[in-house]
């Protein structure tokens, strides 16, 4: 399956690593064009090691942010092929293009990394797509050159990809005549072709021959050049029938050729212009200068581009084991964070119910010795209470013993004799024991004794019959009327 990364990340650092140059641009936000903050242009003879730490002194001493970057893969190094294909389905243009990647290359499936971007298709139920393949091990070794650099790779494109940016933001608005357009990207080894039509790509071809050798020997080398260019051309209206060519645009290093756009029109016999990518750019550093050798030769037209518009960038060719192992190094690192969360959590609950355990057992201890400090003085004050009350007791007139003693008269009925009273002040109770003719005269006593506003629950104990005297002994208590409320 294709590698279909999500678009928008708003990149600011963009690396491309060539075949002997490597360049290195930051872009700055701006509302008023693009503007490049700092750039590294350095010519390097092998690629290794040696790359890498050039890489990483160049960012230390240009001060480049240390940010997620955007590596740009050379078209040189990349095959790209235009497919229309019998769908509209995402899902089956997926599958389609899978298919087609093996059939395009002669590498095996597991030596290659591909991805495309669909355009539309000028027929219906049709799309057509830009298929971007390239050697596993190519990228394998600019990513291991950047991570060796310290450095963070978010995205790998393709440099078409960022002169096809160039060209729809800067250029497109200025073609003048109909038809489709020619952008040639001159750099120094090599030339990127590519026919656009309606805004699309339509064709796109790497012509190995570059500014070195126009700059070096232009006279031997310029029949050739546009030989190639005829001849990708005819390739690409071999491919469409109907395409007509309005003028071709020079970029990168070819505006400082020169002689050359002159030359090309002459011999391809239609127009064709230098543009260069610098003019759109409203601020970038002074050094190094594009215009003076050996820099003169190298075209930031790609870089440039995707600096442009970073969130239409679509290809995304990182390798699958490199997106394998940030996968399972962001897991292992949620999992190790998720875990010291939990241990922190733990930690804390522990410490929480050990102060409160703490707190309650130090409050325990206080609340018992508080208890035992006040156990005498409570028992004091309970004795006095009881004095105070007995006191209040005897201090009201209507419960004076001469009027208990009343009350209790007035409620014996006749031959019911009394043997014994016991006045509990105290507590409130009188208890009347006592012997009488009948059942009846005890019943007779007690309800006396409930009408009487003194007394409240009047109740008869054991009631017993005496052999020798024939009468009944009784034993009742009952309340004075203030102790029940």
């Amino acid at each position: 399956m294709a590698n279909k990364a999500a678009t928008g990340a708003n990149y600011t650092v963009f690396v491309e690593i060539g075949s002997n140059w490597f360049k290195i641009i930051e872009a700055e936000p701006s509302a008023k064009g693009l503007k490049i903050a700092r750039m590294h242009l350095e010519h390097f003879d092998n690629v290794g090691s040696t790359v890498s730490k050039a890489i990483a002194a160049a960012f230390k001493n240009g001060k480049f942010s240390k940010v997620p970057v955007v590596s740009c893969i050379p078209r040189q190094m990349v095959n790209i092929r235009m497919l229309e294909l019998p769908s509209t389905d995402v899902d089956e243009i997926d599958d389609m293009v899978g298919f087609q990647a093996g059939k395009q290359t002669p590498y095996s499936r597991d030596e290659i990394t591909f991805d495309y971007k669909m355009l539309e298709s000028g027929r219906e139920g049709y799309t057509r797509v830009l298929l971007a393949i390239v050697q596993r091990s190519i990228l394998r070794q600019r990513y291991s050159i950047l991570e060796e650099a310290g450095i963070e790779v978010g995205r790998m494109s393709v440099s078409s990809e960022g002169i096809l940016n160039w060209y729809d933001i800067a250029v497109s608005k200025e073609a003048n005549k109909p038809g489709a357009s020619v952008l040639v990207d001159i750099d120094t080894s090599y030339s990127d072709f590519m026919v656009v039509a309606g805004g699309a790509p339509v064709f796109t071809r790497s012509i190995l021959i570059g500014a070195n050798q126009l700059h070096g020997n232009f006279d031997s080398i310029k029949d050739e050049f546009v030989q190639e260019l005829k001849r990708s051309l005819d390739i690409a209206k071999g491919e469409s029938h109907e395409l007509d060519v309005g003028e071709m645009v020079l970029s990168g290093a070819a505006p400082r050729i020169e002689a050359l756009s002159g030359f090309v029109t002459q011999q391809m016999g239609f127009s064709a212009r230098n543009r260069d990518c610098v003019t759109d750019i409203s601020k970038m550093p002074a050094k190094p200068a594009l215009n003076s050798p050996p820099y003169s030769a190298v075209s930031i037209t790609a870089l440039a581009g995707m600096a442009m518009a970073p969130d239409r960038l679509e290809f995304n060719m990182v390798p699958d084991s490199v997106k394998l192992r940030k996968e399972l190094v962001t897991k292992a690192k949620n999992l190790t964070a998720f875990g010291i969360i939990v241990m922190l959590l733990m930690v804390s609950a522990s410490t929480l119910v050990m102060a409160k355990l703490q707190y309650r057992q130090s409050r325990l201890k206080i609340l018992k010795k508080q208890v035992a400090e006040t156990t005498e003085p409570a028992a004091e004050v309970l004795r006095q209470m009881e004095i105070i009350d007995v006191v209040q007791k005897r201090s009201e007139p209507k419960f004076a013993s001469i009027n208990l003693w009343a009350a209790v008269h007035a409620a014996v009925p006749p031959k019911t004799y009394l043997q014994d009273v016991e006045m509990r002040l105290a507590t409130g109770e009188i208890v009347l024991k006592g012997s009488a003719e009948s059942r009846n005269d005890v019943r007779r006593l007690v309800q006396n004794l409930e009408k009487s506003p003194l007394f409240i629950n009047a109740k008869s104990g054991q009631t017993s019959r005496d052999a020798k005297t024939n009468r009944f002994t009784f034993d009742i208590t009952c309340l004075l009327e203030n102790k029940s409320q």
